[in-house]
């Protein structure tokens, strides 16, 4: 439930760094903290707001948000 999503994303983001398509750190370490968010809104979700029923439009904008920070952070440093 944790490892294998964790595991492939790592590589994802490995592949994408021996392109240089994103900016070089650890690839585990990235690919933890990238599924950290999933397990997050899956609890603020069904978890912390569960009687509040479920919102798309806010689970969209938090994706987003978070989507664009990892973009922002990982742009390939310019040669």
């Amino acid at each position: 439930m944790f490892e294998r999503p964790v595991d492939e994303t790592e590589l994802m983001f490995r592949r994408l760094m021996d392109k240089k398509k994103i900016k070089a750190v650890d690839p585990r370490a990235l690919a933890t903290s990238y599924f950290a968010f999933t397990i997050y809104m899956h609890m603020e979700t069904f978890l912390l707001r569960y009687e509040e029923g479920l919102d798309p439009e806010l689970i969209e904008r938090k994706s987003r948000a978070h989507m664009r920070l990892f973009v922002e952070m990982l742009k390939p440093e310019e040669a």
